[in-house]
């Protein structure tokens, strides 16, 4: 089966619009040939989705997947700028796919693109090696692509959801110091600032932050009828720099799919502290007028970084 994921770039330099990106078209058609430049000078190609070159060139690159050899072109023709969303999906075989939703500059262009390069491969680049070469089929108008799960490593999804997010993180990191990722499978963020500000502990706060959007996207699930659960075993909790003054607080809580709605979870909380117990027994309580008749509260183990953060999840 060939993947159906097709992007591309066009760039009108008589515009001075701004694009979704922030950018207007004159500004992004200097950052291609700037990119451009870049990979001329380096003979490696920064992220992104190229053409194939009709020429062999200096810019050869094998596909993994297959072991097929493609000459690529090494001006870009669109960049992770455009990206604006990243969802989990499936294909109209039941396939688990990756759908990446471009911006209203990389929809348009997208299409025109496409128009232009039917039957021919799309070349997407990612950490100088060949991510897909999907092979176009027609004109694309619906604006999004989709990549193959089976064929994308976590560190590589991770690198996808770190590129479609780049712009929000660095709209996010003017305004606060934590930024917070959602999908189908996890909610991922990371705090980078000072441990306490007036003598509070804002870095521990990340915590309430990050259990309000999985509740948030927990709910979501079970509206979708993707019922989920929090994987309490697989939960992933770093504090580097704690004890410095400033800390990179990282959190990953995953989910794993429920057959029935009964068994998933709505909402999500935590206990803890810094180099202290927490005091769960206290919180339990405080959380036992919100139970409905039968139910119970679903507590992790204590999760504890080597620098002292400590945690139960709710």
């Amino acid at each position: 089966m060939k993947p159906l994921i097709f992007l591309s770039l066009s760039i009108i330099l008589f515009s001075c619009k701004p694009t979704n990106s922030g950018m207007t078209q004159e500004e992004f058609q200097s950052l291609i040939l700037s990119i451009k430049k870049s990979n001329l000078a380096s003979n490696t190609l920064e992220d992104g989705w190229y053409e194939t070159s009709k020429t062999p060139n200096e810019f050869k690159r094998m596909f993994k997947k297959n072991v097929k050899e493609f000459y690529i072109n090494p001006e870009p023709k669109i960049l992770p700028e455009n990206f604006k969303k990243i969802k989990e999906s499936q294909n109209y075989e039941g396939r688990e796919t990756i759908v990446v939703k471009f911006d209203k500059f990389g929809k348009e262009a997208w299409a025109k693109t496409t128009e232009e390069n039917i039957s021919s491969n799309l070349i997407f680049i990612l950490d100088n090696e060949i991510l897909s070469a999907p092979v176009v089929q027609g004109i694309i108008t619906s604006g999004v692509c989709s990549f193959s799960k089976d064929d994308i490593t976590y560190a590589q999804l991770t690198s996808l959801r770190n590129m479609v997010n780049r712009e929000a993180k660095q709209e996010v990191t003017k305004q606060s110091p934590h930024t917070i990722t959602c999908d189908n499978s996890s909610c991922y963020g990371e705090y980078t600032g000072p441990e306490f500000v007036n003598m509070s502990d804002v870095a521990h706060q990340f915590s309430n932050k990050m259990s309000a959007a999985v509740g948030d996207q927990l709910k979501e699930l079970y509206d979708s009828k993707k019922y989920s659960k929090v994987d309490f075993e697989n939960i992933e909790m770093t504090t580097e720099g704690m004890g410095s003054g400033n800390v990179i607080y990282k959190l990953k809580i995953p989910f794993v799919q429920v057959p029935t709605k009964c068994e998933a979870y709505t909402s999500f909380d935590h206990v803890g502290g810094w180099n202290h117990e927490p005091e769960l027994n206290k919180r339990k309580d405080q959380l036992k007028g919100l139970l409905l008749e039968g139910e119970s509260l679903y507590i992790s183990k204590k999760i504890e970084t080597k620098e002292g953060l400590q945690e139960h999840w709710i």
